[in-house]
């Protein structure tokens, strides 16, 4: 195994966890965002230089960096497809914002940012009160961006063990933050709804 395969697997656990700390990307489920996380993982690892520090930090800073443009990008589409939708058509001139509006929109966008991020922080917290110490104490090492090796070290037990918790504990998070409506948002900014079918589901 090289070096950058290796970082990106002992780092794999530190990447969904972070993807849950943006379950409420617009218009996108939990298992887009994991993608997005984990490529941005991978390209972390590609470009790492030890030199500079431990990977760890830069590689969370990465995904953060990358799922922030995400949001960027899905907010933007989402407004595109509501204007698209429900603004009144007057001619092509109606089309081109203003820079003034663009920039406005821009800090808007940002703000939001911050705002659902430390709403879905909050919302993980929360969660993870309730599950046992063992799966907390894992999703907190994961969170820390340590291995299933050292995780294993520090909860006495194999690294396969770890694993395992480790595992079941981001399976059952998931699960939790998708029950509380986590999994993207609609086209005009809600929460989605599971008990909601999708159009041609």
């Amino acid at each position: 195994m090289n070096r950058e395969t290796e970082l990106v697997e002992s780092h794999l656990g530190l990447a969904q966890v972070i993807a849950c700390e943006y379950a409420n990307i617009p218009a996108a489920t939990l298992d887009e965002i994991v993608a997005e996380a984990q490529k941005a993982l991978a390209s972390a690892a590609r470009h790492f230089d030890p030199a500079k520090g431990a990977f760890t930090a830069y590689a969370a800073r990465a995904i953060r960096n990358a799922l922030n443009s995400f949001y960027e990008k899905q907010l933007r589409y989402v407004q595109a497809h509501e204007f698209s939708l429900d603004a009144p058509q007057h001619g092509s001139e109606q089309t081109t914002e203003s820079p003034r509006i663009a920039n406005m929109a821009d800090g808007s966008q940002q703000l939001s940012i911050e705002i659902r991020a430390r709403e879905s922080r909050k919302v993980l917290e929360e969660v993870m009160a309730d599950m046992p110490k063992r799966s907390r104490d894992a999703l907190e090492m994961l969170r820390e961006g340590r291995s299933y090796s050292e995780i294993g070290e520090a909860m006495t037990m194999s690294k396969q063990a770890a694993h395992k918790i480790g595992q079941d504990a981001l399976h059952r998070l998931r699960e939790k933050l998708e029950a509380r409506g986590f999994a993207g948002l609609d086209s005009k900014g809600f929460l989605k709804s599971r008990s909601v079918e999708k159009p041609g589901g």
